[in-house]
């Protein structure tokens, strides 16, 4: 058997003699000796208030002598104390002691709060005052203890004290304990109050409080804590506090003890308020979350209209002031309610000037204030404030926009901390991103309007017509610039890409009917501008320069291949996607892409191609198959160009000193160009010519073959000016040049016209416009007015003698050579102005989009 079974098996039988122990209760209870309660009472609050002066007269560095010592001044012991306190709860006598303590708690505050100190220049030691209160009435807790467990506890778990009728220490105070009581540390707490309130601290304290706060929340403001609501015009003491205390520390002890008094603890999460009877359980005479609520409402509405009234408004400086009001709670003042704190300074500082809302009616919270202005603006969008309207709100975005290329913190501009704060207000981010779009759409139609109004009076006039193209071109590029500025912008903003839709602005924007040039069309040449210039491919690659760095083992040509891409992308998204002439983008852009192709001024054929790719992406196969079609031609024609020379390498007269390189087109992948039938070729040409006519004939039997002579270009060898030139130029400028080999001879435009065969007067006048009045470095003709030296008839004054020469070309103006043609480049390209669209080829070119748009309505309709 287990040991401890051995010991427990003869615990319970009877003795041996049958004798069993019976334990009987007294016959009179214990009593307590005369005048107990009195002396014990005595020495409990002398051992606590000793505590008291203890607390009061220690130094900073001297320890609490309520955790060091177990003995106080007045010989009784804090053990002794407690056991004291056992001793009268258990007679009854714990009404009568809950009475004395709370008479005692009041000569404490007295002791500490004292009438004859002058609190005007005392105020900053109420808090250390406070402290010794707490630590006094700490121990008075712990030694008071068994009195809240059985007198306090009990009644407020019950809901009713019962006294015993025969017990003669609760006779007096039978209507005391009638109700629920106070626990001791809550007694402690509303004497201080009622201390406070007794003495006028409390509005002092407050007001103090209040005036060191706006301080340092906003030391430059001008706004006077006694201008504001507050006590109206009760005599409230004046309390200053000493320079050399800590004003932060302070106010976060007084802040404390407003929470410990329950003075602070009534507030809701909204902002919201609740009055009557604080945490301590007394009638709280000061409403400190009410008053402060009402004090900082009216100080903030003053600061917001002292921004408003400054003529001119400072938006900047007003941005970065609420903003620097916001952030500060939280950096300075953690302890405080920050989330109500902010809906101050958002709602009556910072709203405002955001939009016009009716304002917050007198005891509405802010939850209430938030409620109003989403219904308001359910109705109908309000009206922008001063910060939103146009005036105030476009600097913002221009600096914004100016400083994206600068290493600076985005969170620090004025546009990033605007989006900021209208975000803690509902709807607030609504309104900024409708401001927004229509800073987009004022720029944008400033942009277009502004390119399209840049042609002068006179059309006629060569110089004015290329101005006004280049003005036309330099606005899509300006509102490529835009969208890219404003793309960025709306990244760096939080939840800006969700918020800020752009896309309805942009539609406007680039459907306006602007003349001469359309934007469908000005976006055509645009592109076909930047196709054809190294310089200008390059330097939107480096615009719009991805900034994720790409794998050390991808190939340059991916690399190459993103970054071509990525403008592209960016000039199809931004004008083309939202434009709605895609027919008239295309008519136009095929021609460009057209000469490009057939003269040789192509610079990257992989991007003419992805181009095609992304806007087959966007409008179908149909849209692009004319564009792949010419590539398709380009490319058959080279590998025919190659089958051609391989058979005619060995022929016997092949070698006349010309070169001539043929590209065979398909007639309905490309545009339409004016015949020149009776064109009088050199035999040079002519003999190359036909030997590749009957070379195609024989490998391509049933196929009909057109020469289109105005697409023709030439190098053209010129000598005797000085130097060799080599002249690229069209083939109708290389058969008038070659009728110029005598330099002394004179040629006139009909004279050119019948040896060259080309019946078109316009085209020739053109043709020797190119030649003799294009830009510097490429006259290789002079033109000889035939009214340049006129005589006045005689008895007539003589007619002043003309200074430039006409642009026009009469029948009797004479062309010579150039003799003093000089040029640094010894190749030298001279545009042919008939390649250049005059305004009557683009409006065929607008015209014939007409029809084709009829045939798809008659289709959508059958």
């Amino acid at each position: 058997m287990p040991r401890n079974k051995i010991l427990l098996k003869g615990r319970g039988a009877p003795s041996k003699n049958g004798n069993k122990i019976v334990i009987r209760p007294y016959q009179k209870p214990p009593t307590l000796p005369p005048n107990y309660y009195e002396t014990t009472v005595q020495d409990l609050l002398r051992v606590t208030m000793a505590v008291l002066d203890t607390t009061l007269t220690k130094t900073t560095t001297a320890q609490s002598s309520t955790g060091t010592s177990t003995k106080t001044s007045s010989g009784m012991s804090l053990q002794n104390a407690y056991n004291a306190v056992v001793n009268l709860v258990s007679h009854q006598y714990g009404p009568r002691l809950y009475q004395d303590l709370k008479q005692s708690m009041q000569q404490a505050c007295e002791k500490v709060l004292t009438s004859s100190q002058d609190w005007s220049t005392n105020g900053d030691k109420i808090p250390a005052l406070y402290q010794s209160y707490t630590e006094y009435l700490l121990c008075v807790k712990h030694v008071f203890l068994p009195l809240d467990r059985t007198h306090v506890w009990r009644q407020q778990q019950t809901g009713a004290a019962a006294a015993s009728a025969n017990n003669p220490a609760s006779s007096d105070t039978s209507s005391a304990v009638a109700t629920p009581q106070q626990s001791i540390w809550q007694v402690g707490l509303t004497v201080w109050a009622e201390r406070l309130t007794e003495m006028g601290l409390d509005k002092a304290l407050y007001q103090s409080w209040l005036e060191i706060l706006l301080q340092e929340w906003n030391p430059t403001g001008t706004t006077s804590v006694a201008n504001l609501s507050g006590f109206g015009n009760e005599n409230i003491l004046r309390m200053t506090i000493s320079a050399t205390a800590n004003t932060t520390s302070w106010l976060q002890s007084v802040w404390y003890m407003w929470q410990d008094l329950g003075w602070s603890g009534a507030m809701s999460v909204n902002g919201g308020t609740s009055t009557g009877v604080s945490a301590t359980g007394a009638s709280n005479s000061l409403d400190i979350m009410s008053q402060l609520q009402q004090d900082l409402e009216g100080y903030w509405k003053t600061e917001s209209q002292k921004w408003a009234s400054e003529i001119p408004y400072r938006v900047v400086p007003f941005v970065h002031y609420c903003h620097e009001k916001h952030s500060l709670i939280l950096q300075k003042w953690p302890w405080l309610p920050s989330v109500w704190l902010q809906s101050l300074v958002e709602h009556f500082l910072f709203l405002p000037h955001l939009m016009q809302i009716p304002q917050r009616q007198d005891g509405d919270d802010v939850e209430m204030a938030n409620n109003n202005i989403t219904a308001t603006t359910k109705k109908k969008n309000p009206p922008p404030g001063l910060l939103l309207q146009p005036a105030n709100f476009n600097p913002i975005l221009e600096e914004a926009m100016s400083s994206q290329n600068v290493s600076i913190d985005r969170n620090n501009t004025a546009i990033s901390q605007l989006w900021m704060l209208a975000g803690r207000i509902p709807l607030g981010q609504v309104a900024v991103a409708q401001s927004i779009a229509q800073f987009a759409r004022t720029q944008g139609l400033l942009r277009v309007h502004v390119g399209a109004a840049a042609p002068a009076a006179s059309t006629n006039n060569i110089s004015s017509k290329k101005a006004a193209e280049a003005s036309t071109l330099a606005a899509v590029g300006d509102l490529l610039q835009l969208q890219d500025s404003l793309r960025q912008l709306i990244r760096s903003l939080p939840h800006g890409t969700e918020l800020i839709k752009l896309k309805s602005v942009w539609e406007e924007v680039v459907n306006q009917d602007t003349k001469p040039m359309s934007v469908a069309e000005a976006l055509a040449k645009f592109l076909d501008q930047t196709l054809r210039s190294t310089k200008k491919m390059d330097q939107f690659q480096q615009q719009y320069e991805q900034p994720a760095v790409s794998s050390s083992a991808a190939p340059a040509s991916a690399n190459n291949a993103t970054s071509n891409s990525s403008w592209l992308n960016r000039i199809i998204s931004g004008i083309f996607v939202p434009l709605q002439a895609k027919d008239v983008f295309e008519a136009f852009y095929k021609r460009d892409l057209a000469k490009r192709l057939l003269l040789n001024r192509v610079v990257s054929m992989d991007v003419e191609k992805q181009v095609c790719s992304l806007l087959k992406a966007e409008c179908g196969a149909a849209y692009t198959s004319k564009m792949e079609g010419m590539f398709q031609d380009v490319d058959w024609s080279r590998e025919t160009m190659m089958v051609y020379k391989q058979a005619i390498g060995s022929a016997p007269g092949t070698n006349n000193g010309v070169e001539m390189d043929v590209q065979v087109l398909t007639t309905g992948y490309w545009p339409v160009y004016p015949q020149f039938p009776d064109l009088q070729l050199p035999d040079s040409l002519k003999h190359h010519q036909e030997q590749f006519d009957t070379h195609y004939k024989t490998k391509y039997q049933g196929r009909r073959m057109t020469w289109q002579y105005a697409l023709g270009h030439c190098v053209v060898k010129a000598t005797g000016l000085g130097k060799p030139y080599e002249l690229i130029v069209g083939l109708t400028q290389a058969l008038v040049l070659l009728q110029l080999n005598d330099a002394s001879q004179k040629w006139t435009l009909p004279a050119l016209q019948k040896a060259v065969g080309l019946e078109d007067r316009g085209e020739m006048e053109r043709i020797l416009q190119s030649l003799s009045g294009g830009k510097e470095g490429t006259r290789i003709l002079r033109k000889l007015d035939h009214d340049r030296d006129v005589k006045a008839p005689p008895g007539e004054a003589q007619p002043p003698r003309k200074k430039k020469t006409r642009s026009n070309v009469d029948d009797q103006d004479e062309f010579v050579v150039n003799g003093s043609f000089e040029s640094n480049q010894r190749r030298i390209r001279i545009p042919n102005l008939m390649m250049k669209e005059t305004k009557d080829e683009r409006d065929k070119t607008v015209e014939g989009v007409a029809p084709d748009r009829l045939y798809l309505i008659d289709a959508v309709l059958v």
